[in-house]
């Protein structure tokens, strides 16, 4: 299958190569009617085509701009407005660099703000499944995932605006993308960056959510972490104590309970598996340590169960009998 992509790939290149720009009478005419307009006379005519929707047409006025008037007043505004068009017929790692490159001019610009905004969304898109285009050339299909895209506009966001509400809109989506990815140790800084610099943010309650979330996916495969039950339990009460009313925050001490559920859990199958090999010494402590942390999980029956059935060894290890009563 990749062998038939590059091929294709290939043989596109070729063609672009060897055919060569077509010159005709028609094109060179049209070429001189443009530079015969003005700058402004381009810009109008961009906007215009751009409240009726027409994307293209409005890209080849600004471009016109672009290409013959580089001392123009509207030259970084025709720039800003290029990604505009761009985003809207979803060349999405096309309007990124121009964005990237209107905020880079030296002088003070209009759609500063504006043009952050276009670039979150981008990078929304980017997480939520947006192609970019192979090569990084607007030639080639819309084929490669570009969520290491997402995270550095999430990061250049977060660099140039630190304190705004757009920071924590894109602190807030790239701890989101991250979860996802399962890389949970950067999703986490990024939530409790949120929390500790937006303590009002509406977006902070759903952040101490998706922590306690983050930790209980990470529970399933680290069930003898208990240091997580421990972190979710500091967070549950940071956010009961600052969002006390929040809808949230029984949704977060559900996580928590399942957390625990996970923690006895693991620890009756570890019992299990020293009963299972001859081991009921070290079965009895995962039983006993079950029903003492974790004393309202279901597991704690099974425990009890077995222990009741391994009442020798318990007479061994001297464990009360009220344990398992």
């Amino acid at each position: 299958m990749k062998r038939n992509i590059y091929l294709l790939c290939a043989a596109f290149i070729g063609a672009q190569v060897f055919a060569g720009p077509a010159v005709t009478e028609t094109s060179t005419i049209a070429e001189q009617k443009t530079v015969r307009l003005s700058d402004m006379e381009h810009f109008n005519s961009a906007i215009s085509e751009m409240e009726g929707q027409s994307w293209r047409g409005a890209l080849n006025h600004f471009g016109s701009i672009r290409q013959y008037f580089p001392e123009s007043q509207v030259y970084d505004d025709a720039l800003y407005f290029q990604a505009v068009c761009n985003y809207h017929l979803m060349d999405y790692d096309v309007a990124n660099r121009e964005l990237s490159q209107y905020l880079e001019s030296k002088y003070k610009l209009k759609f500063f703000e504006d043009a952050l905004q276009y670039k979150l969304e981008i990078a929304n898109k980017f997480k939520d499944g947006a192609k970019k285009h192979m090569f990084d050339s607007d030639k080639f299909p819309r084929w490669i995932p570009a969520k290491e895209d997402a995270l550095d506009i999430y990061d250049d966001i977060i660099a140039m605006v630190p304190s705004h509400d757009l920071a924590a809109q894109a602190l807030f989506e790239k701890g989101s993308l991250l979860q996802k990815m399962q890389d949970y140790k950067i999703a986490l800084e990024s939530f409790h960056t949120l929390i500790k610099r937006f303590p009002k943010h509406p977006l902070t309650p759903d952040s101490y959510l998706a922590v306690n979330q983050a930790y209980y996916e990470q529970s399933h495969s680290e069930y003898r972490n208990t240091d997580l039950l421990e972190m979710a339990q500091i967070n549950l009460k940071k956010f009961s104590q600052n969002f006390p009313r929040n809808e949230k925050l029984e949704k977060a001490n559900e996580y928590y309970r399942e957390m625990k559920e996970i923690h006895a859990k693991g620890l009756y199958e570890i019992g299990m598996f020293y009963e299972r090999t001859s081991k009921p010494k070290a079965s009895v402590i995962y039983y006993v340590t079950a029903i003492e942390k974790f004393p309202e999980s279901t597991s704690t029956g099974l425990c009890k169960e077995r222990l009741q059935n391994l009442e020798s060894e318990l007479d061994v290890l001297q464990v009360s009998q009220e344990i398992i009563k």
